[in-house]
């Protein structure tokens, strides 16, 4: 189900969730994120970077990040990361952030 991060945080508070970008794009060296889907939530952020990397590992195409709903905002901040890239692909590295 397609979800605005306000839907998120209050569907999920304070939880750390896993959730694929539905649609974003870039702008001034952030990803902004307008939709997003919920693949899991967690109390614990290790619990959720665990999953993010089990899916990341299984469909490294889909973009997907870790977030915690006690944020009012969903920042993240895009990294490129030299000399690190899979084949064929195009996308950059992104971390979210609290702001």
């Amino acid at each position: 189900m397609s979800m605005r991060w306000d839907e998120v945080r209050t569907s999920f508070p304070t939880q750390w969730v896993v959730a694929e970008a539905l649609k974003a794009h870039s702008e001034e060296h952030r990803r902004v994120v307008e939709e997003l889907s919920i693949l899991a939530a967690f109390p614990r952020s290790a619990d959720a970077m665990r999953r993010q990397l089990e899916i990341h590992r299984a469909e490294p195409s889909r973009e997907v990040l870790i977030a915690f709903t006690g944020w009012e905002k969903l920042e993240i901040e895009e990294i490129l990361m030299a000399g690190i890239r899979s084949a064929g692909s195009e996308r950059t590295v992104v971390s979210g952030m609290e702001r």
